[in-house]
């Protein structure tokens, strides 16, 4: 099972990447998250996010 790190850890451990990432994440307000089930189906769900310094 995978382990989940702290957005500080990823900025440490990948810094590149991250700040990709956060430059996408920081474009616009509202996303659209999709995901894949192992049966094939299809989930979708809006979010939100904020990233702020400290991992927040």
């Amino acid at each position: 099972m995978a382990t989940a790190v702290s957005w500080e850890e990823f900025e440490r451990q990948a810094p590149e990447p991250a700040k990709v990432a956060r430059a996408l994440l920081d474009e616009r307000r509202h996303k659209v998250l999709a995901t894949l089930r192992k049966d094939g189906g299809s989930g979708r769900s809006g979010v939100n996010n904020l990233l702020c310094k400290g991992g927040g």
